[in-house]
């Protein structure tokens, strides 16, 4: 891996690197010796994010991504689950959101630990007060989701967004 990353720094001075975020449910195929990446899910607790983008990866050289279709922050939106489920979700928040949190944790072994160690709400704080007393710790749960070649400032969209998240569940 090392290699590769250093591979695609000396290319990065054409054009930068770019990498499709961790997923799961994407849908992949290929053709004519490329592989095409669309979409996916994104999960950030209890909460599943919805992608919309389309990647292609030349398996003879398998050097960088192309991005064919890029992911628009402003059009995406976090759901809690899919849209059928909503009612039979409700009726399991009011018994008690732990038992979501351990499905949610089994699903995502990487975040089992953080689940628990994210920073509290303290009384009467709003939410942006919230975002800017713990921006840099959703900064690294970000870039530890989204890996190390993502793009500072969609970095910072997905923390605002993680952060609002986990304070709107307390």
């Amino acid at each position: 891996e090392e290699e590769d990353e250093e591979e695609d720094e000396e290319g990065s001075a054409s054009a930068p690197t770019v990498e499709p975020c961790p997923r799961s449910s994407a849908m992949a195929t290929s053709r004519q010796g490329k592989l095409y990446l669309y979409g996916g899910m994104f999960e950030v607790g209890d909460r599943q994010f919805t992608l919309s983008d389309f990647y292609c990866l030349d398996l003879h050289k398998m050097d960088q991504w192309e991005v064919l279709v890029e992911m628009d922050p402003k059009t995406q939106e976090w759901l809690e689950e899919s849209e059928s489920e909503d009612e039979e979700e409700g009726e399991e928040e009011a018994k008690g959101a732990e038992g979501e949190e351990e499905e949610s944790a089994e699903d995502s072994e990487e975040e089992e630990g953080d689940e628990e160690e994210h920073p509290s709400v303290q009384e009467g704080e709003t939410v942006t007060d919230y975002q800017v007393r713990t921006e840099q710790y959703w900064i690294g749960v970000a870039r530890a989701n989204m890996g190390l070649d993502a793009k500072d400032k969609k970095v910072s969209k997905v923390a605002l967004a993680m952060a609002k998240v986990f304070y709107e569940d307390q």
